[in-house]
């Protein structure tokens, strides 16, 4: 029988090193896709905002997706969509053409929510006329005219 001070140590080592990062903002611009060996890449990037003691500071982060994730983001992301990424943080080093090294920092994806896309002041004007104290009403769907499904702006 292993003694629990082993199995505890064993753990610790098996959890020593995590590389997790999630990020909700939205898209700076629209997607941009590369084809290369019969597989998809899509790159975007994605604007985060942080409040501190009143000063407001913008973090753009460049993500990455592959394969299918890839596929999905090429179809139903565009500029102003929120997402939910989840993914691992990426370094990068590369010489330039001049033989200067370069570092970059990405994110790549390993999941991306769509949250939707950005609200319009028509979105906003029909979402606040039908909101009510207990929510958002039943018929929101046919209340607003939209092509897109309703969402919840946060």
């Amino acid at each position: 029988m292993e003694a629990p001070t082993t199995k505890l140590y064993n753990m610790e080592l098996k959890m020593s090193s995590l590389n997790k990062v999630f990020i909700l903002g939205r898209l700076g611009q629209d997607t941009k896709s590369i084809q290369f060996n019969g597989n998809k890449m899509v790159t975007f990037s994605v604007a985060t905002q942080a409040n501190f003691n009143g000063n407001k500071s913008v973090e753009w982060h460049s993500i990455t997706s592959y394969g299918n994730i890839a596929e999905s983001c090429e179809k139903h992301l565009k500029k102003g969509s929120t997402v939910l990424v989840e993914g691992r943080i990426k370094y990068k080093s590369y010489t330039d053409k001049n033989g200067v090294v370069k570092n970059s920092t990405s994110i790549q994806a390993n999941s991306v929510k769509f949250l939707g896309p950005k609200l319009t002041h028509e979105d906003t004007e029909c979402y606040n006329s039908i909101t009510t104290t207990d929510g958002v009403s039943d018929d929101i769907k046919t209340t607003c005219d939209t092509d897109e499904e309703f969402y919840i702006p946060f």
